[in-house]
């Protein structure tokens, strides 16, 4: 997962943080296979907004890539768009709209968008390897989650993972971890708006019961 020390060293600046998702109470409860099948598209469908913004993002890190890297981003915009295709498969709602932490997601790709290369590349990285440290602790019961977990976990979608940390790594060669506090604090705030997110659909879904 972390090719050499300073992906590594990045993270452990952030530690705290950066592991406290998998304790969040909405992955708890879905351990506990407490959430209901209801909540559970609500909130797939609220990941397939997200999955939009990030294919769009990549786009954007795809036309500012030298040569040898864009075979590797096409292939993660690839498989950010089967993923997509994917959700839709399993019946989500698009008449549901966009939470508002999905335009506030936007507005940090946005702004991610204004910095340099080397800069984008460490911070698509750390958006993905966030949300995946995350999710690599859940067992869930929902078969429907079981499927997508399995899907983060393969093969292929491991190797993409891996190789953009390889990026990551030659770019923070050159750069200070410093350089990263802020916007990583600012990665950390809207990934504990999502969660709460999600909590939310849960409970409004149990009072709906």
């Amino acid at each position: 997962m972390y090719p050499t020390h300073r992906v590594q060293s990045l993270r452990d600046r952030h530690l705290l943080r950066w592991q406290s998702f998998a304790a969040h109470p909405f992955l708890q409860r879905l351990r506990e296979g407490s959430i209901s099948p209801v909540a559970i598209a609500r909130w797939l469908t609220q990941l397939y907004y997200f999955d939009e913004l990030m294919m769009r993002f990549q786009l954007g890190i795809l036309r500012q890539a030298p040569r040898e890297h864009r075979v590797l981003l096409a292939q993660i915009v690839l498989n950010m768009v089967e993923e997509m295709d994917w959700l839709l498969s399993q019946g989500i709602d698009l008449s549901d709209p966009p939470d508002p932490s999905r335009q506030t997601y936007q507005a940090f790709f946005q702004d991610l968008q204004r910095l340099p290369y080397s800069h984008l590349t460490v911070m698509h990285w750390a958006t993905h390897q966030v949300f995946m440290d995350a999710l690599k602790t859940l067992d869930t019961p929902d078969e429907r989650l079981q499927a997508i977990l399995e899907r983060w976990a393969d093969g292929e979608f491991g190797a993409i993972l891996y190789d953009l940390a390889v990026l990551a790594d030659e770019a923070l060669e050159h750069l200070d971890l410093s350089e990263f506090d802020a916007p990583l604090n600012r990665l950390f705030d809207l990934e504990d708006s999502s969660w709460e997110m999600a909590l939310r659909i849960a409970e409004e879904a149990d009072q709906d019961s």
